[in-house]
């Protein structure tokens, strides 16, 4: 709930478990069943808490699960957060899938940062958005980025501005204050000044153009394991190929976030 670097908080918010993207003009199909199973209005339990203090700092362990208010369980995961005396926070996800269950849009973590952090460096595929199955024009490289220059305008709003195959991604505000994220293995991230549910219109589209969505007052970076691809054949609704959507079994997303102080008093 709160990460400070020298007394400064570095969210405008909690953390939160996600396993929604705003539904994208090709998802018009599948969304009925993701929103049949309430994956957009979905929230964490946590069934069993301990912790433990080592030379290594506090360890945190949860029993735990994501939740949609009719079906109940969509995820069982544990969950393991060991906060180091530098700051240094690394999590481990373990998830298990529903097989009754629709695939899932995606699945990470969500983050509220202040709006003034805002400045993004990485290193992946860019500059422009990618996806894992619409990557081509993109080529691997450090990129850095205003947050401003990360949204896709679209007609419609909807999910856009994620960048794939990413081997650290940093977030830092104007004093170079801020959030970096390496993970074992490439994930994906965006960071918008929008948010989820603006961007998501729901079942009437009642949002028709993305120029009517107005910014929020803060940063929304998403860290994911996986999210499923666009599917890009179409434009009328056909799903992503077996490859690019995320099978039902176990996950394992881990990695590691380290706040960052790189600004400079002058005395």
């Amino acid at each position: 709930t709160s990460i400070k670097i020298n007394g400064k908080e570095q969210l405008a918010g909690p953390m939160r478990l996600t396993a929604w993207r705003a539904p994208t003009d090709n998802d018009r199909y599948i969304k009925l069943k993701w929103q049949k199973a309430h994956y957009d209005i979905t929230y964490s339990r946590a069934y069993q808490t301990d912790y433990s203090v080592t030379a290594e700092g506090v360890r945190i362990h949860s029993v735990l699960a994501i939740l949609s208010p009719v079906i109940q369980r969509i995820l069982n995961m544990e969950a393991e957060w060991l906060i180091g005396a530098d700051g240094r926070v690394d999590v481990n996800l373990n998830v298990k899938r529903d097989t009754e269950l629709p695939e899932l849009p995606r699945f990470g973590l969500r983050l509220f940062l202040p709006k003034d952090m805002e400045d993004v460096t990485y290193y992946g595929l860019g500059p422009v958005e990618s996806y894992c199955d619409k990557r081509r024009a993109s080529s691997h490289g450090t990129f850095t980025a205003h947050v401003t220059e990360l949204h896709e305008d679209y007609i419609r709003p909807q999910e856009n501005g994620t960048k794939t195959d990413i081997r650290w991604w940093n977030m830092l505000n104007a004093e170079g204050k801020g959030l970096q994220f390496v993970a074992e293995s490439p994930f994906s991230a965006s960071a918008l000044h929008y948010t989820i549910e603006s961007l998501d219109d729901g079942v009437q589209k009642d949002q028709r153009h993305s120029n009517e969505v107005e910014p929020s007052d803060l940063t929304n970076v998403l860290i994911d394991k996986v999210q499923q691809g666009l599917a890009c054949e179409d434009s009328w609704g056909a799903i992503p190929l077996p490859k690019y959507r995320i099978p039902y079994g176990n996950y394992e997303f881990t990695f590691v976030m380290t706040p960052i102080d790189n600004s400079v008093v002058i005395e």
